[in-house]
């Protein structure tokens, strides 16, 4: 089975896991195959019925497109709830992301993102950037670091009683680290992680960590067994600090 899988990682992940002010965007681009193009899709759906209503279905998509030394990604998500009876839209992010390979180890990029999230009481985000990455680092070739900044402005709906600012801006700082590794035909093992501290404020940092287990089934669809912890050391009122989450998933992909 000679699929490059690593692209199930993240799109198991990201579409499971409610996305909760940061997104691990790291995950769609580390380890990527050569093809010149490559699509995936993933639709999950929760029903549950009993003391509580509730269903959800959640729908992400990816993109990428790849030339000599050009490569664009687009990545959309959206969530949509039933609860007792009320139907609203949970959760939506778009992300576009721009990179050139400025060396044979060193690419540039440009970032934009636009997000909410009602779980995190996110009513809006939005975000730009630009950066290094360097794939193969230390003569690794499934390592891959970067750093980057970027401008982020968060709006919450928070009640006029809370102690977290309705409006937040900062710049950012963004250092990560991706590893992938194939333990076996058909079994991959991937980890992300990443920093995102306030330039101006070290006492407000955001974090995430990520590992994944894909089990491939066919060259088109597999297993992936993921964990994600998350930190944001000044989430607003009522949300805590940390947050773990372990899914199981299956996932659908074309190119």
């Amino acid at each position: 089975m000679k699929l490059k899988r690593i692209w199930l990682f993240p799109l198991v992940l990201t579409a499971l896991l409610p996305l909760r002010g940061q997104v691990n965007i790291e995950r769609f681009v580390a380890g990527v195959d050569s093809s010149a193009f490559l699509s995936a899709s993933q639709l999950n759906i929760e029903y549950k019925k009993g003391n509580v209503d509730f269903q959800q279905i959640s729908l992400e998509h990816l993109s990428r497109w790849r030339l000599e030394k050009q490569s664009f990604l687009v990545i959309y998500k959206g969530e949509l709830v039933w609860e007792n009876g009320r139907r609203f839209v949970a959760e939506m992010l778009l992300h576009g992301r721009y990179m050139h390979r400025l060396t044979k180890s060193v690419y540039g990029e440009l970032f934009l993102q636009s997000d909410f999230n009602k779980a995190r009481l996110l009513d809006s985000r939005s975000l730009g950037g630009a950066g290094f990455r360097l794939p193969g680092a230390w003569g690794m070739k499934n390592m891959t670091l970067g750093l980057s900044l970027f401008f982020e402005h968060e709006e919450y709906g928070l009640p006029s009683s809370a102690r977290h600012a309705p409006r937040t801006e900062a710049w950012r700082g963004n250092g990560y680290i991706s590893l992938a590794h194939e333990i076996r035909e058909g079994l991959k093992a991937s980890f992300s992680a990443y920093v995102q501290p306030d330039v101006s404020d070290a006492g407000d940092l955001k974090a995430i960590a990520a590992l994944a287990l894909d089990i491939g089934i066919t060259e088109k669809w597999s297993i992936a067994l993921t964990g994600d912890g998350r930190y944001d050391s000044r989430p607003p009122d009522g949300i805590r600090e940390w947050d773990v989450n372990l899914d199981v998933g299956i996932n659908w992909m074309i190119r």
